[in-house]
């Protein structure tokens, strides 16, 4: 009986995900880049790293996140129309085993699916960023 309960909830994240109906389809590989202003004389490699924002979606309800140079992944979670996405694991590594500090300033993001066929990206705190479909997977 548990086993059917798991298979049920698994298709229904799966469903949720791949969306039904009219509802924006997330899953895939979504990239854009943040405004930065460089200061003069800084590496471009560096400024690059910072500016660019990549999101995949998978269809079993994670995510995997690459902001500002830094890796993150975690559970998609449903707000309505839109994916908020709360990392559970850092550089590879559990939130919980990082210091208070980092975990304090980790921040969720949100997704709004436009009807471009484009996503925008935000942060509490921080500037939208528009991100394009790479890939469906």
């Amino acid at each position: 009986m548990t086993a059917i309960a798991r298979s049920i909830s698994f298709a229904a994240v799966v469903f949720v995900l791949l969306g039904c109906g009219d509802r924006f389809q997330f899953a895939g590989k979504w990239t854009g880049q943040r405004e930065v202003q460089a200061q003069q004389g800084a590496n471009p490699d560096v400024v690059n790293t910072l500016k660019r924002v990549t999101v995949k979606i998978d269809n079993e309800g994670r995510f995997e996140m690459f902001d500002q140079g830094i890796s993150f992944a975690g559970p998609v979670q449903h707000d309505g129309s839109d994916l908020v996405l709360k990392p559970d694991t850092m550089l590879d590594r559990p939130l919980d085993r990082q210091p208070q500090d980092v975990r304090d300033a980790i921040k969720s993001a949100r997704l709004k699916g436009n009807k471009d066929g484009t996503v925008t990206f935000s942060e509490e705190g921080g500037e939208p960023v528009t991100l394009k479909r790479e890939s469906q997977r």
